[in-house]
């Protein structure tokens, strides 16, 4: 009688604490909704803001590190993301991203949007990493993330 106990009190922790577990390993990926502006746009005022919108609330040092804008059609990602200055603001849900540049873009000049890939979700500290797959489609998918180009107004 003293061993069902045992055995039926041990059955019971174990459910417990099973049940209790706050380890989420089948959450997807945070992807990128949108990025303006958009791959191969023309005409963009030189006084834009670049912007990109997550599908989940996202870690803002891992996102602001992993984001550069420079000037010029650039292909591969560069050793240190150390492009333009410029100022990050972020919406409340931290959704969507705003980077304005300290200074008007150039007229007529192309620039190259970069998001490395390694961007983590905010919740339960930091969270799934973006990877490769959920950048399709806004830019060029490159080894270590996205480029996506766009060219100002005259």
């Amino acid at each position: 009688m003293r061993i069902e106990k045992t055995v039926i009190t041990v059955i019971f922790l174990s459910l417990l604490f099973v049940g209790c577990s706050t380890n989420n390993n089948n959450s997807e990926a945070p992807e990128i909704v949108s990025v303006s502006p958009a791959q191969d746009e023309t005409e963009v005022p030189v006084t834009t803001d670049i912007t990109v919108t997550f599908n989940e609330s996202m870690d803002v040092e891992s996102c602001q590190t992993r984001f550069a804008l420079y000037q010029g059609e650039y292909h591969q990602m560069p050793a240190q993301m150390n492009g333009m200055h410029g100022q990050f603001h972020w919406s409340d849900d931290r959704t969507q991203m705003i980077f304005s540049p300290d200074s008007m873009l150039m007229d007529s000049s192309m620039y190259s949007i970069m998001l490395q890939e390694g961007i983590r979700m905010h919740h339960h500290g930091g969270g799934n990493s973006m990877m490769g797959p959920h950048m399709d489609d806004y830019g060029d998918t490159v080894e270590d993330g996205i480029i996506t180009r766009f060219t100002t107004a005259e």
